[in-house]
């Protein structure tokens, strides 16, 4: 079993390659994040990405529910915000340009959390273990 950060989150070797050899680096990348500091693990985007990947580890260790269960609720959750924006439209209420922002971004996040429970076949485990405590 991999050692795991005080953060959840199990360390790996940086994705890096030598552009001379096609070898992968041999360095670990830093906490949450998939290069080393040589390799722009320090860089502000590669910061920023990494403290979101700790931030989730942490949540989801704390969450009792499987990974997949969690990307399944959060779509359903985006779901329901979207239907929700879809009824004040057909009701003839004004949305503003923030609440359309919104709607614009609640979808890409709803499109990326679809995409991701599908390429996880969240569905389908989800599907498993309601099947395996249906029948104890």
């Amino acid at each position: 079993m991999a050692r795991r950060h005080s953060h959840g989150i199990p360390p790996v070797k940086c994705h890096a390659k030598a552009k001379s050899t096609g070898e992968q680096c041999t360095q670990w990348a830093v906490v949450g994040g998939t290069v080393c500091y040589h390799h722009g693990g320090w860089a502000k985007r590669a910061v920023r990405n990494s403290e979101v990947r700790v931030t989730q580890a942490q949540l989801l260790e704390q969450d009792p529910r499987h990974p997949w269960q969690v990307v399944l609720d959060a779509t359903h959750m985006m779901d329901a915000i979207v239907r929700d924006f879809q009824t004040q439209l057909t009701a003839g209420e004004v949305i503003t340009p923030e609440q359309f922002d919104r709607l614009f971004n609640v979808n890409q996040i709803r499109h990326h959390r679809a995409t991701t429970a599908i390429s996880t076949k969240a569905h389908e485990q989800v599907s498993l273990a309601f099947i395996r405590l249906s029948t104890m």
